[in-house]
């Protein structure tokens, strides 16, 4: 989202880029593609409706003024032991009889495999996390001039070889927006003492780590690293709790989208 346009903008070009059958068939299944070159505009896909930008300014001088209260979620991971990731979208996510704790160090610390490997084999019995959303709304979506509202019917045959699930389309609708968003997680027992060593390490290193998606930086001059970090942290080692603090630089964040399922596929001609 850039700051000066309330929208969300994708990369279009008014270049004729030519794809070979093989390229057309892997952007079709959402693989990487080598384009070739090409000029880049962003263009707006969707814009937000609402006074978004008046929010945003309310949120803001409230959080400076310590008057905009959290609300608190606890992360319930053991829910999701035994969820079926490939149903959901993800491919990449493997496991058997742990949640996964989606949390790594960045590149530069050299104690990253360690730190992985660690913290990526908790139970959900190891820690216990909560997540704190200062400001929230649901702001409607505008689509722009790119929008085919009825795309399986405009558009109802597939390329040969192309998957089936293609025309399974989700119409975004609104945007769940926070202002900003801060955490609480405990580690418990051994997984304690093992994380305020790697926590001081990476303090020590100006680097950071990732947690549950979220970029933190424990100090340091500014780097290609800490350029991308949107949090700071603090770790309290009596207690093991690690405390991700809630930024305030004007600037929200997604937390979500709500869509529609379109219509599936006409049935096929008689």
């Amino acid at each position: 989202m850039r700051r000066n346009c309330n929208s969300f903008n994708m990369p279009t070009t008014t270049d004729n880029v030519k794809l070979d059958d093989g390229q057309s068939l892997a952007a079709a299944r959402g693989k990487k593609v080598d384009f070739p070159p090409y000029a880049k505009i962003f263009s707006p896909l969707y814009s937000i409706e609402g006074d978004y930008k008046g929010q945003i300014g309310t949120w803001a001088a409230e959080m400076s003024a310590n008057k905009l209260e959290p609300k608190t979620i606890e992360l319930e991971v053991e829910k999701f032991i035994k969820a079926n990731w490939e149903e959901k979208g993800f491919t990449h996510v493997s496991g058997d009889g742990f949640v996964g704790f989606f949390i790594g160090a960045w590149a530069n610390y050299d104690r990253k495999d360690e730190f992985d490997k660690i913290f990526n084999s908790m139970t959900a019995n190891d820690y216990q996390a909560t997540l704190e959303i200062y400001g929230q709304e649901i702001f409607p979506l505008q689509p722009g001039q790119w929008d085919i509202p009825d795309v399986v019917h405009v558009f109802p045959k597939l390329e040969k070889g192309a998957p089936k699930d293609m025309m399974d389309f989700i119409q975004p609708k609104a945007v769940v927006v926070a202002y900003t968003i801060g955490m609480k997680v405990q580690f418990k027992d051994q997984f304690a003492t093992d994380f305020n060593s790697h926590f001081k390490s990476i303090t020590k290193q100006s680097g950071g780590f990732v947690i549950f998606g979220i970029d933190i930086g424990l100090g340091g001059e500014s780097t290609s690293e800490t350029e991308k970090t949107t949090h700071k942290a603090t770790y309290d080692e009596s207690s093991g709790v690690l405390t991700v603090l809630p930024n305030n630089d004007g600037r929200a964040i997604l937390l979500g989208m709500v869509g529609q399922r379109s219509n599936g596929p006409p049935p096929p001609a008689k």
